[in-house]
């Protein structure tokens, strides 16, 4: 049987080498002219060096690439040139971090932040989108048209892993609000590209309602749910198969989220009737107290009536009085 992790390993150790050795020829290169734009290349290089290193799981190695990436064009991170490789160093740093555990989530923040200050310091100051990494070492001569289309894609599409892997690690930290903000943001980015798995999408979609439901967002919460439906029936049998999910699992998971919106909606009527009643009865009583005491204040006012005796009634009771 053969060992797929090991052919793995050797898979990336070539890689490596190969990067490895064209990373010294383009150092030596370096030495003689200190030419700007071989210095990004090789910046290029060390970030395929640091994915490579970060894929088979060498952490420390990776970490140590990224890091050399960022020190060696800091000054230049706006450029149009090295701008996503930039980028691109940032977010594989955050992700490194994320992968360390609980203590690692406030360094995978910091990166992840950066990463996102500088897609909208560029969108702001540079406009356009920088050149890709990939782009930086094919040949001259491609429709120019197709190049700024490929680098406007390439640069939405390194943007929005930074969401997503904040919305993770705000997850992490317990910081439930920022989590659901980036989610959302990542979600809407994947619909609006089209880069998405219709399977997790619609999991994601359907767990974002669960916040919503906590803050009363009843609206937004059927909204996510509503739209978990519906790309899940994208989800065809092959991708259910290749990953080993349930189609009818799923469901039921997304049927679940819309039992407790129903509930959470009965339970919040009631609490807002309860309210509604009290509040009635309460105008209610002041409106009668309000009553009472203005007719008592009505009759506190009166003088009392005194009644007074005819010329008439006065000869008669005199007259009366002489009899007896």
């Amino acid at each position: 049987m053969l060992d797929t992790k090991n052919i793995s390993k050797c898979s990336h150790s070539h890689v490596c080498n190969k990067l490895l050795s064209l990373r010294d020829k383009m150092n030596t290169f370096l030495t003689d002219t200190n030419d700007l734009l071989t210095n990004i290349l090789i910046a290029g290089l060390s970030l395929q060096l640091g994915v490579n290193h970060l894929e088979t799981e060498e952490l420390g190695v990776g970490e140590e690439y990224f890091t050399k990436v960022l020190k060696d064009i800091e000054d230049h991170k706006m450029n149009k040139s090295s701008c996503n490789i930039y980028q691109e160093a940032l977010n594989n740093l955050g992700i490194l971090w994320s992968h360390r555990g609980e203590f690692g989530l406030d360094e995978a923040v910091k990166y992840l932040e950066l990463a996102e200050n500088l897609y909208n310091d560029f969108k702001h100051e540079v406009g356009g989108a920088p050149h890709s990494v990939e782009e930086l070492f094919r040949p001259e001569g491609e429709d120019n048209d197709l190049i700024e289309h490929d680098r406007d894609v390439h640069f939405e599409n390194t943007y929005t892993p930074t969401m997503f892997y904040l919305a993770q690690v705000y997850a992490g930290k317990g910081n439930r609000e920022l989590s659901a903000k980036y989610c959302h943001q990542t979600l809407l980015r994947q619909l609006e590209s089209n880069q998405y798995n219709p399977l997790e999408w619609a999991i994601n979609a359907a767990s974002l309602s669960q916040y919503y439901l906590s803050v009363d967002d009843y609206m937004m919460a059927r909204y996510c749910l509503a739209s978990s439906c519906y790309i899940l029936q994208e989800a065809d049998d092959s991708i259910i198969e290749s990953t080993n999910n349930s189609i009818a699992r799923r469901k039921a998971d997304i049927s679940r989220c819309w039992a407790k919106y129903g509930l959470s909606l009965l339970e919040s009527s009631k609490e807002f009737s309860i309210i509604n009643l009290i509040r009635h009865l309460d105008r209610t009583d002041l409106v009668n107290e309000k009553k009472n005491s203005s007719e008592a204040d009505h009759n506190a006012n009166k003088e009392p009536i005194v009644e007074t005796e005819s010329p008439e009634n006065s000869d008669k009771n005199t007259a009366r009085f002489k009899l007896e």
